[in-house]
């Protein structure tokens, strides 16, 4: 599935009102995490994974310079990102799962 921007994948059943838990990543589907999770827990689950974050604008709450030699600088851009995930991202996983999830995380480091 792609919204604003973002390829996302999901994980987990359709039509079930199970856990969701998002999880961004700049790059990858997330399946060995899903795959992870799945052995720590006989319960039900969704998993959806937001790839192509763009790490130092879209994850970082205020401007820094950059922290590494040859690394871009961080942006500030969270509250713009949390803005699209709650507006818009999250709604449409939801309608791609169908159902409302009996609860949201959000899986991040």
């Amino acid at each position: 599935m792609r919204e604003a921007l973002y390829d996302i994948y999901i994980y987990g059943e359709k039509g079930k009102a199970a856990p969701l838990i998002v999880m961004n990543t700049f790059q990858g589907n997330g399946s060995d995490v899903y795959s992870a999770l799945c052995t720590m827990t006989e319960k039900e689950l969704n998993l959806a994974v937001i790839s192509d974050i763009n790490w130092n604008e879209e994850m970082s709450p205020w401007e820094c310079a950059p922290l590494y030699k040859n690394d871009s600088p961080y942006t500030g851009g969270a509250d713009k990102y949390l803005d699209k995930l709650t507006g818009s991202i999250i709604p449409a996983i939801k309608a791609e799962l169908g159902t409302e999830p009996g609860y949201l995380n959000d899986l991040n480091y």
